[in-house]
């Protein structure tokens, strides 16, 4: 009869100790902005329940010390009574009267334990994870209450965990934060959309709004190389004319002595004169001034700034105090829902997909812009800011049509991959369109190229120049005709250690050789990572063939023969300058 007591005391225990449990995890989890609501509402259990978070460190406190106590006594109860219980149905079956109460002892442990784990740990948890508002209602009086009458234990306790926590440098707080960055709700909102609970439009809508402030007026504006400006003499008539060629409504004034925006002229402005008064109408008479703001201004401030000046256009300053570019609103607006076209627009998508894997891009868009068009996260850097930015940085010189820079770069996976960025056309000097290839298969194709790419290789073969690579060292020969005797050997170009080498003596390389009767070209050999790219010639009449292959495709027995027919051919052609000394010899005696 005792031992059925104090089966059904630790039997309470046990439903104490999940209480305490669900109290941990549901005010852990719970949303706290649904519980202000409800509080707010009038919804008494939900307003425990604020109380509660409010002082969430000393309710978690409270909840582990009865975890600890309720543990305690289910120790002290269960085991002994299920023990008691056990030892005569042991005996019963055969067990040694000697071993008896050591194995019941620890048969009643371990079924006291995994009882306390099923029904006082494992399950109020779960419940309180996957209902935390009901589930926090349900305990807050409770927990409330044990706190408030175990005050003085938790407050000691408390206090020397604070102070080991003092002593390390961290400062305890008495409630979670709430609060989110930026970058949290972003995350948030994006998890989100993966689940299914936020549309994608909805979600990319909140996640650029909550980067909106991050950006700078340098970001999204438009540079002045591609700015229609007016100067101050000019007529309306010829603003008029401006408008109707580029359907543009606003434009800088720009004054050429001083090369500064002096003001904004737009058609409204150009509405208010009688249309044969333009003509003899200045720019200086009819604008307006202009907001000029700094390059690195957030768009938050900057939009502020449009709002209070009733502008629609601001000029931005660089830090010399030159003109830099201008934003307009409709900038802003873009930066917020994407690109917004007017029927004076020109409709030439930034991004347009030509095969699965290849893109045709603006040279004019951000890093941030690729990566939300087509799931390409292209390194940053403060040296620049757009996709032409990024190419001519890598080049480390202007760019021109046909230049190739290749980046390494990895997946969310950590899976390498390979992007190829070709230069297109050129505005001027600037990158106008570039051709974007993305390459999954980086080890296959390095192994079939002979290359590896550091993130900096580059090409620029359409271009009129030699492929370059910053770690292999590769040379192109060409092997020209063997009876000329010139030499041109140029010099290495940077700090690869590549050359070009037009070599009239077929051994200056003994990776390709021509036949000197027929001109046959051999294949080219790789040695070690110093892979050529060989141009060879018909060693009589210097006629240059197509390159050899290159690639790891040399053996022993290739090499010797090349040497072989790079011997035979020196030969040959030291026999024929012996021969012509010889006839100029007697010609002479």
């Amino acid at each position: 009869m005792i031992e059925l007591l104090l089966l059904f005391l630790a039997l309470l225990m046990v439903l104490g100790c999940g209480i305490f449990v669900a109290a941990e995890f549901s005010f852990i989890t719970v949303d706290r902005p649904s519980v202000e609501r409800a509080a707010a509402g009038g919804d008494r259990t939900a307003n425990g329940v604020l109380h509660g978070l409010r002082s969430l460190s000393t309710q978690l406190s409270g909840a582990q010390l009865g975890i600890t106590i309720t543990n305690l006594a289910i120790g002290f109860l269960a085991e002994p009574a299920i023990a008691n219980l056990l030892h005569d149905p042991l005996e019963s079956v055969g067990v040694p009267s000697g071993t008896v109460p050591a194995v019941a002892v620890i048969v009643a442990m371990v079924l006291s334990t995994a009882g306390t784990m099923v029904i006082g740990e494992l399950v109020p948890k779960n419940l309180a994870i996957a209902l935390p508002m009901r589930t926090a209602r349900s305990v807050q009086g409770f927990m409330r209450g044990f706190t408030a009458v175990t005050r003085p234990a938790i407050a000691v306790l408390n206090g020397a965990a604070n102070a080991a926590l003092r002593r390390m440098g961290i400062e305890p707080t008495e409630e979670l934060a709430s609060a989110r960055s930026p970058q949290e709700l972003s995350f948030l909102v994006e998890h989100s959309a993966q689940a299914g609970v936020l549309p994608a439009d909805t979600a990319r809508l909140l996640r650029r709004s909550l980067e909106f402030g991050e950006h700078r007026a340098s970001d999204v504006m438009t540079p002045r190389s591609t700015v229609h400006f007016v100067g101050p003499d000019d007529s309306l008539a010829d603003v008029v004319r401006l408008v109707r060629a580029t359907g543009h409504s606003r434009f800088p004034v720009l004054d050429a002595a001083t090369d500064e925006v002096i003001g904004v002229i737009s058609t409204g402005q150009l509405l208010r004169v009688p249309a044969p008064k333009r003509a003899d109408t200045s720019v200086r008479s009819a604008m307006r001034s202009a907001l000029l703001v700094p390059a690195s201004v957030d768009l938050d401030s900057l939009l502020g700034q449009l709002r209070g000046s009733s502008q629609q256009l601001a000029v931005v300053i660089d830090e010399y105090g030159g003109v830099d570019g201008v934003v307009t609103l409709e900038d802003l607006v873009e930066e917020l829902v994407g690109a917004v076209d007017d029927e004076h627009d020109t409709r030439t998508a930034p991004v347009r997909e030509v095969v699965p894997g290849t893109w045709e891009l603006s040279g004019l868009l951000r890093p941030d812009e690729i990566r939300d068009a087509i799931a390409v996260e292209l390194p940053e850097d403060e040296e620049y800011e757009t996709l032409g930015g990024l190419i001519v940085d890598r080049l480390g010189r202007l760019a021109q049509v046909g230049d190739v820079v290749r980046l390494q770069l990895y997946d969310e996976d950590a899976a390498p991959y390979e992007v190829e960025l070709k230069v297109l056309a050129m505005d001027d000097l600037r990158v106008d369109q570039v051709r974007v290839t993305v390459h999954r298969d980086t080890h296959s194709r390095n192994a079939h190229d002979g290359k590896n790419f550091d993130g900096n290789d580059f090409d620029g073969n359409e271009g009129g120049r030699d492929n370059r690579d910053a770690n292999e060292g590769r040379r192109d020969i060409n092997a020209g005709d063997a009876n000329a005797g010139d030499v041109d050997r140029t010099a290495t170009r940077g700090d690869t250690g590549d050359r070009d080498v037009n070599a009239s003596d077929v051994n200056a390389s003994d990776a390709n050789a021509a036949d000197p009767s027929t001109g046959d070209v051999d294949t080219t050999a790789a040695r070690g990572t110093g892979d050529r790219d060989v141009n060879a010639g018909d060693a009589t009449t210097g006629d240059v063939d197509t390159p050899g292959a290159r690639g790891d495709i040399a053996d022993t027995a290739d090499r010797a023969d090349r040497a072989n027919r790079a011997r035979q051919a020196d030969r040959a052609h030291r026999a024929r300058q012996a021969d012509g000394e010889n006839e100029a010899g007697e010609q002479r005696g």
